[in-house]
């Protein structure tokens, strides 16, 4: 296959195009129709660049994301597909999506602008902790999002295998996440401010490294006048404030991306999602006691500076909570800084290391001697394979349905 010779379809390491895979993949094993298959080729019509299409690392109400080979510069890439299955399908054996419906149809080409516009969005950012976008281009009938592939896992996934992690490594993962954050809320795209509306443990990506990396802007919208207007009700239950429930008469600001950035911590902490928005303000609103549990009842160990930041950030009333990235990321660091003042102070390289005493060097996230994360936590070396409960397929450790059956994993 063109710029893949020698590689898997699929997961495009080297000596697997022929035999059975590590990754699982067999040629001409039986698919989803609604998928496509490992080795299809598309073609961007904007930048001229033929890229071929493997596993399966995630997929969503709205789309599908695929292991990519960029043929030209010969690396793997993550390739986003916008692919409703409530309003498109395909046929076997073809790659072109088509609606069900007439009715459909509108709805379809509705959301194909709004993927589009993410692709626009996300061209206008640059920040280590916020994902790029490599190429965007129309193509079978639908668009695709060409972005940056990353060993690792989600910090949902990572929070399925360990349940939490300690508070200094929670912090220094938001930490992170709010300085993209602070970069997507003073970047000005087109005049007006931009806001992510969904922020959670499942667009927070965990590299090899354990540097976090926020993805997925496909609910991302502008901030018109201090008040956004006619927004879609795009949300996560337990991330999303009580203002996001609305269409439209509920300001929404960067305040929106703070409440989800604070509900990610609460449950890197915990080890659960936060009390559902609606909820917490019927609660309030009559008078009764606000059903969110504060961290520090869950979990022995939280520090009050690092819980009182924690309920701040999950305030019902927007106006109580940090206005922005920027607010909330300073009052999270001054609360590191007081409780993890040692563990910071070793990452600077002022300090020798808190499990074995060796000195590490200037920047370092690991001791050399013995491994111990210095103020972060690192994420898991290898993860499991995903096996599928259905038909026993073995898939792509990230990945969310079977690329045999289409079963949710």
């Amino acid at each position: 296959m063109t710029g893949a010779e020698g590689r898997c379809p699929a997961c495009f390491q080297p000596g697997g195009d022929q035999n059975r895979c590590d990754c699982g993949y067999e040629p001409g094993e039986a698919l989803s129709p609604l998928l496509l298959p490992p080795g299809t080729a598309i073609r961007s019509d904007t930048s001229d660049q033929e890229y071929q299409v493997g596993l399966v690392l995630g997929t969503g109400g709205f789309g599908v994301t695929y292991l990519g080979w960029d043929s030209r510069s010969e690396r793997r890439l993550a390739i986003k597909e916008y692919l409703p299955r409530d309003q498109v399908g395909r046929s076997a054996n073809a790659t072109t999506v088509r609606p069900h419906t007439t009715e459909a149809a509108v709805v379809f080409r509705h959301g194909l602008v709004r993927f589009q516009q993410e692709a626009e969005v996300l061209r206008a950012f640059r920040h280590p902790n916020v994902v790029s976008e490599l190429d965007s281009f129309a193509a079978n009938g639908t668009a695709y999002l060409v972005m940056p592939y990353y060993e690792g896992c989600t910090l949902s996934q990572y929070l399925d295998e360990r349940r939490r992690l300690e508070p200094s490594a929670a912090v220094a993962v938001t930490l992170s996440v709010l300085d993209g954050l602070r970069h997507v809320h003073d970047t000005n795209v087109e005049g007006k401010r931009w806001m992510h509306r969904d922020v959670k443990p499942d667009n927070v990506f965990l590299r090899s490294d354990s540097s976090p990396i926020l993805i997925d802007f496909g609910a991302a919208r502008a901030e018109v006048g201090g008040r956004s207007r006619d927004m879609s009700v795009v949300l996560t239950s337990g991330y999303a404030p009580y203002e996001q429930y609305f269409s439209s008469g509920r300001a929404q600001g960067p305040w929106v991306d703070v409440y989800g950035c604070a509900a990610t911590l609460y449950h890197a902490l915990t080890g659960e999602a936060p009390a559902n928005a609606p909820d917490r303000h019927d609660a309030v609103s009559h008078g009764e006691r606000d059903p969110l549990v504060p961290p520090a009842e869950l979990v022995t160990g939280i520090p009050s500076r690092l819980n009182g930041a924690v309920l701040k950030g999950l305030a019902v009333d927007y106006r109580s909570r940090p206005q922005d990235a920027r607010q909330f990321r300073e009052h999270l660091k001054g609360v590191a800084t007081t409780e993890y003042g040692a563990s910071e102070t070793a990452r600077q390289g002022g300090a020798a290391c808190p499990a074995c005493g060796a000195q590490p060097r200037k920047g370092a996230r690991f001791c050399k001697r013995c491994g111990r994360a210095l103020f972060r936590e690192a994420a898991p070396a290898s993860l499991p394979d995903n096996v599928c409960s259905f038909c026993q397929a073995r898939m792509h450790h990230s990945a969310r349905y079977c690329n045999r059956c289409g079963q949710r994993l």
